[in-house]
């Protein structure tokens, strides 16, 4: 197991979250926004149907301009059908009974 990952369980296990609110907001704000990077990154070629590249960020990124007229239509059409259902199909169904 990666050293991080092993400082992150343990961090969690002994509910030490309140260090958290030391750090100033924009180092909090980057740290979430290189996390939502990370993740868009990785499945974008899911969603186009392409295969996954290896490397670091900026490969990975460079792969994905590099294959990108090589996408399945079928697939993206799947991705933006769920995408649609997800977003949009929250907004006109109104809400069930909510638990409290």
């Amino acid at each position: 197991m990666p050293p991080l990952r092993f400082i992150l369980i343990v961090s969690g296990l002994l509910r030490m979250g309140w260090v958290a609110k030391f750090l100033s907001e924009p180092i909090l704000t980057g740290f979430v926004t290189g996390l939502v990077v990370l993740i868009v990154v990785g499945e974008v070629p899911g969603l186009m149907g392409l295969p996954v590249p290896q490397g670091n960020l900026f490969e990975r990124l460079w792969i994905l301009t590099r294959e990108f007229g090589d996408f399945d239509g079928l697939t993206v059409l799947a991705a933006a059908v769920s995408l649609v259902i997800l977003f949009v199909g929250s907004k006109l169904v109104p809400r069930c009974a909510r638990v409290p």
